[in-house]
C-alpha cells in the first residue's frame, strides 16, 4: 500500500486537473512497483476515455494517450468509475 499527495502549481481546468491526476497515479503506481492496480476515479469523463468507450476532450486528449501508454507497463489494471 503507498499514498501519493501531490500540489499543482500551474493553472488548469478541472478537466485537465482530473486527467493530470491519472497521470500522476499511473506513475506512481509504476514508480512503487504496483504491478496489479484498481483505479477509482470520479471523473466519468477521464473514465471512459482511458477505458476507450469515449472519445476524450481535445483538452485532455494528449494526457489520456499518454496515460495508456504507460498503462500499458503495468500487467494488470482496472479502471472504475465511482459516482461521488
Amino acid at each position: 500500500m503507498a499514498a501519493l499527495s501531490k500540489k499543482i502549481t500551474y493553472p488548469l481546468g478541472s478537466l485537465e486537473i482530473e486527467a493530470n491526476a491519472m497521470e500522476e497515479e499511473v506513475q506512481f503506481a509504476w514508480d512503487v512497483g504496483v504491478h496489479e492496480v484498481i483505479f477509482e476515479w470520479d471523473s466519468m469523463i477521464v473514465a471512459e476515455a482511458l477505458l476507450d468507450h469515449d472519445e476524450p476532450p481535445m483538452a485532455i486528449r494528449a494526457i489520456t494517450e499518454g496515460i495508456r501508454h504507460k498503462l500499458q507497463d503495468i500487467q494488470q489494471f482496472q479502471i472504475t468509475h465511482i459516482k461521488r
